[in-house]
């Protein structure tokens, strides 16, 4: 009998410290260290939006709207996690984005065109810095993010394909860069919910749906285009040692 109870208490102390092992806090996961490091990829879908102040632009512009849909982008890059506090953090890194959005069968006989076809891209190198609140302190956490982002223009791709009047057909190509009526530099805003997973101490598995749009136009002239997108980030972060708080 009395091995019995030994052996029973042994068993309970085992699945006490099991217990306690699980239910670890996203306060002890930050508590660390200040830092965490990790990959991150975004699967987009991405849209942009054309707006004119100019009269006689406002038609095509509508009609160019209408005709546009969103197709599929991503980011990809390495983020970095610093904890001031228990629940809040600021969040900054560098990815590449790239933004894509297509124009299938639009007529403009006004200009000689009975179709026309076009699939557009354009690459960014992306700072971002955004906030971090934790409102949900379990194993699974929840936290609200949100901040700015600075764009940099690296290159853009239009691929076109033009129908004429007299049925006869133009392929084309045109790269864009940085100078005349194209911005080097723009601003956005990004807003998600996290939904993180404590593997240990030393790892975090993070799911952000996350919104971005511009804030600033990606053209310089009176017709403003703004790249925007829809995306589920995933990523995977690293405690950078014992700095405690």
């Amino acid at each position: 009998m009395r091995s019995l109870l030994i052996l029973y208490l042994l068993c309970l102390a085992n699945v006490s410290l099991f217990s306690q092992e699980k239910l670890q806090t996203k306060s002890e996961f930050a508590a660390q260290s200040s830092f965490s490091m990790g990959p991150s990829y975004t699967a987009n879908r991405c849209y942009r939006i054309l707006l004119t102040t100019k009269e006689d632009s406002r038609a095509f512009i509508s009609a160019r709207n209408e005709k546009e849909s969103s197709t599929f982008g991503f980011n990809t890059g390495v983020k970095l996690v610093y904890w001031f506090s228990n629940n809040f953090a600021l969040e900054t890194g560098a990815q590449f984005s790239r933004k894509t959005y297509r124009i299938d069968h639009q007529e403009l006989t006004s200009i000689g065109l009975v179709d026309y076809e076009g699939k557009h891209r354009f690459d960014f190198i992306s700072l971002p810095v955004k906030l971090n609140m934790v409102v949900v302190d379990r194993r699974f956490i929840i936290a609200g993010s949100g901040g700015l982002v600075l764009n940099a223009l690296h290159k853009g791709i239009t691929n076109e394909k033009v129908i004429y009047l007299d049925v006869t057909f133009e392929e084309r190509e045109y790269q864009y860069t940085p100078g005349s009526n194209i911005r080097r530099f723009g601003l956005g805003a990004c807003a998600g919910m996290i939904v993180a997973y404590l593997v240990n101490k030393s790892f975090e598995l993070r799911v952000e749906p996350q919104l971005q749009t511009a804030l600033t136009s990606l053209a310089d002239g009176d017709i403003k285009v703004f790249t925007n997108a829809a995306g589920l980030e995933f990523s995977l972060l690293v405690n950078l040692g014992n700095a405690k708080r």
